[in-house]
């Protein structure tokens, strides 16, 4: 027979079990509400000034960062704008090519547009922009 120190010792772990579960549940039903809050807390404020080309990394949810670059191109502040990811999003889409289609429906024209397709992180993205950029010159 269980005595009243193990039936506690019991209801504690079944209610800190419970509690985690919970935590964790709320962590994944709410990740992108949390991570974008996050990144928003990274978020400094801009003194932007012209430039030779806007680059936009990838890894956005919503367009927000393509949506960004397309203000500052219609604001003149750079002939270009280069979209870096290589990420697949599917078997058949990329995000760079998601980017693009956003940034050509808000009216960048093509020839403004340059992409980078093969970078898979923050590192690559440096890397693999940095001779397309030699190449404009």
């Amino acid at each position: 027979m269980a005595t009243n120190s193990e039936r506690n010792m019991r209801s504690f772990f079944l209610i800190a079990i419970v509690f985690i579960m919970i935590i964790v549940a709320a962590l994944i039903i709410w990740k992108d509400a949390w991570l974008q809050a996050a990144a928003d807390y990274l978020v400094i404020a801009e003194d932007v000034k012209p430039s030779d080309v806007i680059i936009v990394l990838g890894g956005e949810n919503k367009g927000e960062r393509t949506e960004r670059a397309v203000e500052l191109y219609k604001q003149g502040l750079a002939p270009y704008v280069l979209f870096s990811d290589g990420t697949d999003l599917s078997w058949r889409l990329r995000a760079v090519d998601e980017m693009v289609a956003l940034a050509k429906m808000r009216e960048v024209p093509a020839e403004a547009i340059l992409t980078e397709e093969r970078s898979e992180s923050t590192y690559e993205n440096a890397l693999f922009t940095k001779p397309i950029l030699q190449e404009k010159g």
